[in-house]
């Protein structure tokens, strides 16, 4: 349960302060925040990007007493420019606009067909707007794949899918087979399967794989 401190009382996002002249809120931070965002060199649609420093101010503007909405703003400008390295002149075009703009953007009728594609940079964008314009198929973009997907700490384990695969014998023979699902399940329904020609020589002569 949060206590008053200072004549602060914090809530998720909110924080209220009770002063002589009533009450004034402005955004809360919890002390293990670090302000990091999205890096504006990082491989994602500039979209994203400005989203998330739109959403931001966006939630400054609803939650700030007027006079707190000031020194937040001045907060996410050094934060997202010097912290996330976003250009000075983004930052501050988006918060004109985002201030400026109370009632939601329409949204423009979707196209029949609509596929999506990883995000990799500049030519994804010449890609939608060929497929938009040419084809009319709207296209959306997905997160690709980064580094972290592809690193596994040892001792964990992995389940590779859409891999092909082994199962030796002791007797010399093997099984060699390719899968599109998840490594572990087909293995599992090898060992419970007595239906496969194939693997009925490793019925009698069994090996784990």
């Amino acid at each position: 349960m949060e206590t008053e401190n200072n004549q602060h009382l914090p809530f998720p996002d909110v924080s209220i302060q009770t002063t002589d002249d009533g009450l004034r809120t402005s955004v809360y931070r919890k002390p293990p925040h670090t302000d990091q965002n999205i890096l504006y060199k990082s491989c994602q649609h500039p979209e994203i990007k400005q989203a998330i420093f739109a959403t931001l101010t966006r939630r400054a503007k609803s939650i700030c007493h007027p006079d707190a909405l000031s020194s937040e703003l001045d907060h996410l400008k050094e934060t997202f420019t010097s912290l996330n390295s976003y250009p000075a002149h983004l930052v501050s075009k988006t918060i004109r606009k985002t201030l400026k703009n109370s009632d939601p953007r329409p949204i423009p009728a979707s196209s029949p067909i609509r596929i999506t594609i990883p995000y990799q940079g500049p030519v994804t964008h010449q890609i939608s707007y060929l497929t938009k314009n040419k084809t009319n198929i709207d296209v959306t973009f997905s997160i690709s794949k980064s580094i972290r997907t592809h690193l596994r700490a040892n001792g964990r384990g992995t389940s590779s899918a859409g891999c092909i695969y082994q199962i030796p014998c002791n007797c010399g023979h093997q099984y060699i087979e390719e899968t599109l699902r998840p490594l572990n399940t087909r293995l599992k329904e090898h060992r419970t399967s007595v239906n496969i020609p194939d693997l009925k020589h490793f019925r009698t002569h069994p090996e784990e794989p």
